[in-house]
This record gives C-alpha cells, structure tokens and sequence, in this order.
C-alpha cells in the first residue's frame, strides 16, 4: 500500500511539480541493495546524496530494520531542505514507542484499504452489484488495482497478512510458530 503512495501518488505529484528527480530518494530497507549496518551507515548514505540547498523529499521504508533508526531520522529531520517520509508496516511502527522515540517530529498518516465510493472513482465506474462485487472479492488495497489475476491478488493478500499477523505482531510479542 504504501509503495502505491510513494510510486504513483507523491511520485505523480512531486513529478509535476517539476522536482529533480535527484531530490526525491526511496530506500526501501528490505531491499539487500541497501545493507545498512548502523543508522550511521543510513545517515551518511542519505546525507551523500543531499548535494545542494534544494528541497529533498527522502522515503525511508521499513526504517525500524535499522537499530537507533530515529538516531538518523532525528539527523535528517533538523535538516531545512529535508522533507522526510518514514514508512513501515512492522508491529515497531504500529506502537506507541514510535511516539516516545520522535516525539514532538513526526505527524502519523495512516494508511487504510481504499473505501467503496475510491474504488468506484479508480476505475471511473458506478456503483453496480458487479462493481461491489469486485470490490469485495478483488481487494481494496490500492496496489491490488494493478494486479491483473485473481491468483495474484490472493498471494498479495495472503503476504499482506503473513506480514503483518505472522512476522510483525507474533515476533512482536515474542511468540514463536513451529513448523511441523
């Protein structure tokens, strides 16, 4: 979902707003391609990109995978041509610790399943039993519209929901699943 924001929404409205595409960085922390070790790692690597006094708009995805994270969040933040976006869908960022650790920084917008009247307005359809009846058996997730099987649109839900049940809540609360 919230690849869907970054690479089509903002993407879209940064693009015509005629931002160099040199001032708009997405690192996504599940991607080995960036194998940071320490949130210095991150700092530098973000701060080595920052080239001039130009507005910079930086997406960190799944930034929580990086131990003392908001140690570089907090060092791009005071930065006056820094427009910083954090991005997560682990248990950690669900939580209230998020809240104590950049307190006072941060302002949460919460992504939610596209409602029916979006969905209708996405595809430029009225309502119809046909149209609802796509909404509810295809999902509502906005990265599921571009899915054109029916087979891949489970297997994204079904990741969907190991993410965040299995992996992010389970090891969150410290509970392990054995495998039989």
């Amino acid at each position: 979902m919230k690849e869907y924001l970054e690479d089509t929404s903002m993407g879209n409205y940064l693009k015509s707003e005629r931002v160099n595409e040199k001032h708009i960085l997405s690192i996504n922390l599940e991607n080995p391609e960036y194998n940071f070790i320490t949130y210095m790692d991150l700092y530098k690597y973000v701060d080595d990109k920052i080239t001039d006094n130009e507005k910079y708009y930086i997406f960190l995805d799944e930034v929580q995978n990086i131990e003392g994270f908001e140690k570089a969040v907090d060092g791009l933040y005071i930065k006056k041509n820094v427009d910083l976006y954090i991005t997560g869908s682990n248990a950690f960022l669900l939580s209230s610790e998020l809240a104590i650790l950049l307190s006072g920084r941060y302002i949460e917008i919460k992504m939610f399943p596209l409602s029916y009247s979006e969905y209708l307005s996405y595809y430029k359809k009225e309502n119809s039993e046909k149209m609802y009846l796509n909404y509810t058996n295809r999902s509502s997730f906005p990265y599921a519209l571009k899915i054109e099987e029916q087979s891949d649109i489970d297997k994204y839900i079904d990741a969907i929901y190991n993410t965040i049940i299995v992996r992010d809540v389970l090891a969150r609360k410290k509970y392990q699943i054995w495998v039989c």
